[in-house]
């Protein structure tokens, strides 16, 4: 038996914000195209150390995909809004970029942030990942969400 917190899709979770009969989720269009294979990973046995890509072809990439996914809760610019600031040195979760990998891929589902894994990729929570890192963090977004959490950079 495995340590740690087995994590996954709940079934019966809405935002807070879903508006029945609105647009279709992205979890709502996994668990409606039936099918699906489910692997359970524990986030406390992801002892990978991830290194973020270069290749601005890649990061363009991963702009896309944050845009598509992302804005929503983090804003245009990573300012923040329902989600926490990306552009600030205060960060609620870890900063460097293993953490942010870790971040999109497991989620904070009691904070409303969902687990990326089962709609993305690997090499698209990579490409995301890097995104934030490279473009948006450190830049300190005008008109940006109060800080959270510890700084963790001057």
């Amino acid at each position: 038996e495995a340590e740690g917190k087995v994590l996954g899709i709940l079934d019966g979770y809405h935002s807070p914000y879903f508006t029945p009969g609105g647009d279709m989720t992205p979890r709502m269009a996994l668990l409606g195209a039936g099918g699906i294979e489910f692997v359970e990973e524990i986030a406390e046995s992801d002892t990978t150390t991830y290194i973020a890509f270069t290749d601005p072809n890649e990061i363009a990439v991963g702009k896309d995909i944050y845009i598509k996914n992302c804005v929503q809760c983090h804003g245009a610019a990573g300012q923040g809004g329902i989600g926490p600031n990306l552009t600030d040195n205060v960060w609620i979760h870890p900063y460097e970029f293993t953490g942010i990998v870790k971040s999109v891929k497991y989620g904070y589902p009691a904070k409303g942030m969902v687990s990326w894994r089962a709609f993305l990729k690997p090499e698209d929570i990579l490409r995301v990942s890097s995104y934030v890192e490279t473009e948006l963090k450190g830049t300190n977004a005008p008109n940006g969400k109060a800080p959270q959490g510890e700084l963790v950079a001057d």
